[in-house]
């Protein structure tokens, strides 16, 4: 028995897989339609990512809540919103 419980211990102490090597955060990227329900898990999912440098939240409405959420998350990631102006605007 006490070979059995030695085994089981030399494989639970050795961890199956490597650490993941560093990554660089490098990419820019745009959500459309960010303030919808669609939108909003999908920015929170993205601003996770350890990919992602930089984050533009784009919607007809306004995106300043959303960018408000995403800058309480600890990441490296900065989130910015934008809103379109208006057509036929002078």
């Amino acid at each position: 028995m006490k070979s059995a419980y030695v085994e089981l211990k030399k494989w639970t102490s050795v961890s199956p897989w490597p650490p993941p090597p560093p990554h660089r955060r490098i990419a820019q990227v745009a959500v459309l339609g960010a303030a919808g329900g669609i939108g909003q898990p999908l920015a929170l999912l993205l601003n996770m990512n350890p990919l992602v440098k930089q984050l533009s939240l784009y919607d007809i409405q306004g995106t300043p809540g959303v960018a408000a959420d995403l800058s309480h998350t600890n990441t490296g990631c900065t989130a910015r919103s934008y809103t379109r102006p208006l057509f036929g605007s002078t």
